[in-house]
């Protein structure tokens, strides 16, 4: 055998090994993860270096509901009982599909009723999130709201103090009129500070909007463009330690700054406002239902304790 051939002999035998290498390597963090009781996918996860998972819902199936209904996810800010955010004028009223309405009737049913899509659900391993108008006849069931939008806010699971969070989804349908937000709030019910992990409107449906409320001066909001936004998985990142908070959109930096934040919990949660003062109200083009779809939602804790899960 000549040089070049062994050469080339050498070089397929070292591919194949680093081939076989990874594959084993995946197989062994799934047959790890499966001994661990968490579900294959967890094992794919890649937080920053130094983090463990500390919660996660990969939405095999379906937890929205009430307040003391044992639901992982509220459908609305359940601590304050408010079912729109009157100050941005949501025009998006917020409810369980299991809740009754003013008729007696579930959510679920009066929906049906109209030809309606359930407002949360669980498809092909994904929480679908949707938001759609109310007919004359169901308005007034609704509070007299023009719209109904889904929201699942993990109000009541899990807040922590510093980590790292990511989700997961895909922006199925998005047009005038609609806004949606996976963002962060205060565990204590205060306000701000406010982080917006990724916020889009349909108006402007190739534009991610994230900020950071709350920092004194205030920050300007970023608003970068990315084409193809919509229908496509994305992966949407905040890293938030004691000096440094970082926005990352599927593993790139697209913000970075100090942090402003002193010591509290934040929890994660994901909404559609309609017609709001952002947007302005659908038009003749707007396309039904308003829908995301989600993946998961993981959020991870610093392995060494310097940051503290308790927000202590």
């Amino acid at each position: 055998m000549g040089g070049a051939a062994r050469i080339q002999g050498v070089a397929r035998v070292m591919i194949w090994r680093m081939r076989f290498a990874a594959v084993y390597i995946r197989h062994l963090a799934i047959t790890i993860a499966l001994l661990m009781g968490l579900p294959p996918a967890i094992a794919g996860a890649a937080p920053p270096p130094g983090y463990k998972l500390v919660w996660h819902d990969e939405f095999d199936r379906l937890s929205v509901g009430d307040p003391g209904s044992g639901a992982r996810w509220l459908p609305y800010f359940a601590r304050f009982n408010v079912r729109y955010l009157a100050g941005n004028e949501d025009k998006g009223f917020k409810m369980a599909d299991g809740e009754a309405i003013s008729s007696g009737a579930t959510v679920r049913d009066a929906l049906k009723q109209q030809r309606s899509w359930p407002l949360h659900e669980i498809v092909d391993g994904a929480l679908v999130l949707r938001a759609f108008p109310l007919s004359p006849a169901l308005s007034p069931n609704f509070s007299g709201f023009p719209y109904i939008a889904s929201m699942a806010s993990g109000e009541q699971q899990h807040a922590q103090l510093y980590g790292y969070w990511e989700v997961r989804l895909r922006l199925d349908n998005l047009s005038r009129g609609q806004h949606f937000t996976s963002w962060l709030l205060p565990a204590d019910g205060g306000w701000p500070p406010e982080i917006d992990m990724l916020e889009v409107i349909g108006n402007e449906p190739d534009t991610l909007y994230i900020n950071g409320m709350g920092a004194k001066p205030n920050v300007p909001i970023t608003r970068r463009r990315v084409p193809h936004l919509t229908h496509n998985w994305l992966t949407v990142g905040f890293l938030w330690s004691p000096e440094t908070m970082r926005w990352t959109l599927n593993g790139q930096t697209v913000r970075e700054q100090p942090n402003f934040i002193d010591r509290q919990k934040l929890y994660f949660l994901m909404t559609w406002e309609i017609a709001d003062r952002w947007t302005g109200p659908p038009d003749a083009a707007t396309v039904w239902p308003a829908q995301v779809s989600v993946d998961y939602v993981r959020i991870y804790q610093a392995v060494d304790g310097t940051e503290s899960g308790r927000g202590e």
